[in-house]
C-alpha cells in the first residue's frame, strides 16, 4: 500500500469520526459527559479522580513542546549570523517565543489544578526558565547537520501551529461555551449545544485545545524523513491515535470536554497537519538548507612544500557543477620559498573560491537527502 492510499485511508476515519462525532454531540454532549464524570447529587459537582486530571494536564504540552522546540531548532541554525542586526534581535525574538511557549503550558496545568495565584506563577516563571534552557541545550548537541536538516520542518511546524492556533483562539471567542465542571460550579451559567454561537460569553470549551494540540504529534515523521521506516511511520500513528483517544476519554471524564468539542478540535489540528506535511513534501524537501543558515568553508589550495615568490593568477570558466574557480601558475625560473599559495589570492579570487566551494557542498548535500 503507497502512502497516498494510507493518506486517503486516514483522511476517511478521520471524516468518519469527525462525523460521528458532531452528531452524537448533538444528542448527547451534555449527558454523556455529566454521567463519565459522575455529576450527581443535589449539589451538582464533579467527582472525579486523578487520572483525569493528569491526562488533561499531559495534553497542555506536546504542542507547546514541539513550537518551543522548533523555534529553538530556527535560533540555534542562525547563532552564527547574529553579527547581523535583524538576525540578532529575529534570534532573541525566537528565544522569548520559547519561553512564551513553555511558560503557557505551567500556566494552563496550574489553572487546571490550583487557583493561580501570584506564587505559582512565580514557580512556573522558574520552570519555564528551566525547562527552555534544556530544549536549548538538547538543540545544540544536536549534528550540524541534523540541525540543518531540521530547518524546513520546524520553520513549517511553527507556521502551521500559529495559523492553527489564531483560528482555533478566535473559534473559542466566538463559541463562547462553557464546559460541565464550570457549569456545575456556577449556577448562573447554562450549556448550550455546539451549533448555537454565544459570541464573548467568557466560555473558552469550544473546540478542545488539548486534542487540538495533540494531534501535532503527527508531523514528527515528516522532521525524521529517511531516518524512519514505514513500520516505524505506521507503529507512530497507531501510538498517537491510542493516545488521543485515551485523552478524549479522560477529558470528557473530568467534564472538561464535550463529545463534540473534542470532534473539532482534532479534525482542525488534523487538516492542518496533512496539509503541512504535502507543502513540506511539495516545496521542501531534498531542497538544500537556505544561504542564511550556511557557513562556506574555504579549504586551502595545497601548494608543493616550496611555493615560487611570484605567482600570477588567471580567472578561467568551469563547468556549471562546479562554477568559476582560479587557476595558479608558478614561474619556476623564480627563486622559491615557502608560502601558502591561498593567502597570495586577492579578495575577489577567494570569494570566487568560496562561492564555488558553496555550490559543491550544496550539491553533494542534496545527494545524501537523496
Amino acid at each position: 500500500m503507497t502512502r497516498t492510499q494510507k493518506r486517503l485511508i486516514s483522511w476517511i476515519l478521520a471524516e468518519m469520526f469527525f462525523i460521528a462525532g458532531i452528531i452524537l454531540g448533538a444528542l448527547y454532549d451534555f449527558d454523556l459527559t455529566a454521567v463519565l464524570s459522575g455529576v450527581s447529587g443535589s449539589s451538582a459537582t464533579v467527582s472525579t479522580g486523578a487520572l483525569p486530571i493528569v491526562f488533561t494536564v499531559l495534553g497542555e504540552w506536546p504542542a507547546l513542546i514541539l513550537a518551543a522546540f522548533s523555534v529553538q531548532v530556527i535560533v540555534v541554525n542562525l547563532a552564527k549570523k547574529k553579527s547581523n542586526p535583524r538576525v540578532l534581535l529575529g534570534c532573541v525574538f525566537g528565544d522569548i517565543v520559547a519561553f512564551l511557549c513553555i511558560y503557557a503550558g505551567w500556566l494552563l496545568s496550574f489553572a487546571t489544578v490550583i487557583d493561580l495565584t501570584w506564587v505559582p506563577a512565580v514557580i512556573g516563571v522558574l520552570l519555564a526558565v528551566l525547562l527552555t534552557l534544556c530544549v536549548r541545550l538538547f538543540v545544540n548537541h544536536l549534528g550540524k547537520q541534523t540541525r540543518k536538516s531540521f530547518f524546513f520542518p520546524a520553520a513549517v511546524t511553527v507556521a502551521v501551529e500559529l495559523i492553527a492556533f489564531v483560528v482555533v483562539l478566535i473559534m473559542k471567542l466566538v463559541w463562547g461555551r462553557y464546559e460541565v465542571y464550570q457549569i456545575v460550579s456556577d449556577s448562573s451559567l447554562s450549556f448550550c449545544d455546539w451549533y448555537f454561537v454565544h459570541p464573548f460569553s467568557g466560555g473558552m470549551g469550544f473546540p478542545s485545545i488539548q486534542v487540538f494540540g495533540s494531534v501535532f504529534l503527527l508531523l514528527i515523521p515528516m522532521w525524521l524523513g529517511n531516518r524512519m521506516s514505514t513500520k516505524a511511520r505506521t507503529i507512530f500513528r497507531i501510538c498517537v491515535s491510542a493516545w488521543l483517544l485515551l485523552l478524549s476519554m479522560m477529558l470528557i471524564c473530568s467534564g472538561r470536554a464535550y463529545l463534540s468539542d473534542i470532534a473539532f478540535g482534532f479534525v482542525i489540528a488534523y487538516a492542518c497537519v496533512e496539509f503541512a506535511i504535502l507543502k513540506y513534501a511539495k516545496s521542501y524537501l531534498g531542497r538544500p538548507s537556505p544561504r542564511l543558515i550556511q557557513t562556506v568553508t574555504t579549504t586551502d589550495i595545497t601548494a608543493a612544500p616550496t611555493a615560487p615568490a611570484s605567482v600570477t593568477v588567471i580567472p578561467v570558466q568551469m563547468n556549471n557543477d562546479i562554477g568559476n574557480t582560479a587557476e595558479i601558475k608558478r614561474d619556476t625560473r623564480q627563486d622559491t620559498k615557502p608560502i601558502s599559495s591561498y593567502a597570495i589570492l586577492t579578495d575577489a579570487e577567494k570569494r570566487i573560491i568560496a562561492k564555488a566551494w558553496a555550490r559543491v557542498i550544496e550539491e553533494e548535500q542534496k545527494k545524501k537527502q537523496e
